[in-house]
């Protein structure tokens, strides 16, 4: 899995005399180090570590804590394919983490979708929270857009990738058509990729470089052909409703 591309604080503690203000000090500081370990334990994909991190007396706490640029850690564990029990305790810890978004506008299930996690991933993610399938990061893109991006890069598998988007169509089919920054919605976005693709084996040499090219270019044809049947459907279903 590729490395997260959207990735603190510290513990409010409350201070009241000097000997409590110094059983806080001690607290906050093993409060800041456990938050070191908790995402530490996440990097390395130690599950059980980090289970056992949020079912101590702390753990409520921990998983609200944030990385620097406003992750969660529902969005770490959901980007490093974590276990989906793990996911659920997160939830059961703190039910806002689906929804919340860091500083580039991402949430948990824009960080799964662009790291190619595995669909159980993010089917609960949808189930958890169906709006996340809608929130658009800094860049307008919605979760859809970049798990069509993760596999026409073949970042993802065939298999993991369609049944990626496929969750997220279904959830709510309105999605294949919503535009980014760039006024691409998820179809465009293959067809540029398609025709980068199609660029360069005009510009290859007949070669081994023109035969990898051709099997790029049908590959990106045949996840073209999978989500322009999605926009016909969605297209024939508002004529539908217009009639």
């Amino acid at each position: 899995m590729h490395q997260l591309q959207h990735h603190g604080g510290t513990a409010k503690t409350h201070q009241s005399n000097n000997s409590s203000s110094q059983s806080s000090t001690v607290l906050s500081n093993t409060l800041k180090g456990a938050k070191k370990q908790t995402f530490k334990a996440v990097e390395k994909k130690k599950w059980r570590t980090l289970r056992r991190i949020l079912r101590s007396r702390f753990g409520r706490q921990l998983c609200m804590e944030r990385e620097t640029s406003g992750l969660t850690l529902l969005a770490a564990c959901a980007g490093f394919d974590a276990p989906v029990d793990i996911l659920q305790l997160i939830f059961s810890l703190d039910p806002t983490q689906p929804l919340a978004q860091d500083d580039y506008g991402a949430v948990a299930l824009h960080v799964a979708c662009l790291n190619g996690s595995q669909n159980s991933v993010i089917e609960f993610l949808v189930q958890s929270e169906p709006r996340a399938v809608l929130i658009a990061d800094i860049d307008h893109r919605i979760p859809l857009h970049h798990a069509l991006e993760c596999l026409c890069q073949r970042e993802v598998d065939v298999e993991t990738g369609k049944a990626n988007i496929m969750t997220l169509y279904r959830s709510d089919t309105t999605t294949i058509n919503f535009a980014d920054k760039n006024g691409d919605t998820p179809v465009d976005m293959v067809q540029v990729a398609r025709n980068v693709e199609y660029g360069r084996q005009l510009k290859s040499p007949k070669d081994s470089m023109t035969t990898l090219t051709s099997e790029n270019i049908l590959y990106l044809e045949e996840i073209y052909e999978f989500v322009k049947s999605m926009a016909v459907i969605e297209y024939t279903r508002k004529r539908k409703l217009w009639e």
